[in-house]
């Protein structure tokens, strides 16, 4: 999926042909999303022309709207202080020491799976962990990022408390939000299937300076925060807004 055919998609077909051309949104990891999801947009609830189609693709393809969320796949995948692929939300404790926040880290990846067990996202949380290829419901998706939110919240409120001790942070903070234009999601309509991942190659064009700390994959050491941080991926947090599920 290259960029220039994306561009091209969001360009030539605009918004209002694209509302009433889709039937399926699929997430795909063969195209760089960073799970497998398919999404039906059933007329029944989202008809054609109506208000909330039509919100829900202006919000999808619209760069502004995805703007603030761009800066997860940064944390993630190029700028991590820590991993060269992280979780997105370890960047949140620079300042404190190593051990310290493999301690944190570890205590989160626990409760992680405590909370699976009472909310029931376990299990495919587990099969995640074992093959990140598996196919997963929209329920699923709803539930790992409603965990992925409260985990964002609890990671900012520490962040809020480091930043007025430890420079370092707020300086990783303000180099997070000078990138957000380079890690953009990528889109291809076929035969009324919108395809949505992302544009690896981007990567590569953003140095990672100095070598990571802790290692090359976290998923190596916190294998269930590895998983519950690909759903920051920003179409998603947008489809799920605009469905209102």
């Amino acid at each position: 999926m290259s960029i220039e055919r994306d561009t091209k998609l969001l360009s030539q077909l605009g918004r209002e042909p694209l509302n009433n051309n889709v039937d399926l949104i699929v997430f795909s990891r063969e195209f760089g999303a960073p799970f497998n999801l398919t999404v039906s947009l059933d007329p029944y609830y989202l008809p054609p022309n109506s208000e909330q189609r039509l919100s829900l693709f202006n919000d999808l393809l619209d760069p502004q709207k995805l703007e603030p969320y761009y800066r997860w796949q940064l944390t993630r995948r190029v700028i991590n202080p820590f991993w060269l692929k992280g979780s997105g939300f370890e960047g949140h404790l620079l300042g404190l020491p190593e051990q310290e926040i493999l301690e944190i880290l570890s205590e989160v990846d626990k409760g992680i799976r405590t909370s699976g067990k009472i909310w029931g996202f376990l299990g495919v949380l587990k099969k995640l962990v074992d093959n990140p290829n598996t196919p997963i419901s929209l329920t699923d998706a709803l539930n790992l990022k409603t965990e992925f939110e409260v985990l964002l919240a609890r990671m900012r409120a520490m962040r809020s408390k480091l930043q007025k001790e430890h420079p370092k942070n707020k300086e990783f903070q303000e180099t997070v939000y000078s990138f957000v234009w380079f890690l953009r999601p990528c889109f291809s309509l076929e035969e009324k299937i919108l395809f949505v991942g992302f544009n690896n190659e981007l990567v590569k064009l953003v140095n990672n300076e100095g070598k990571p700390i802790f290692g090359t994959d976290i998923r190596n050491k916190f294998p269930y925060l590895a998983e519950i941080g690909r759903f920051g991926f920003p179409p998603l947090r947008i489809l799920l807004n605009n469905l209102k599920i």
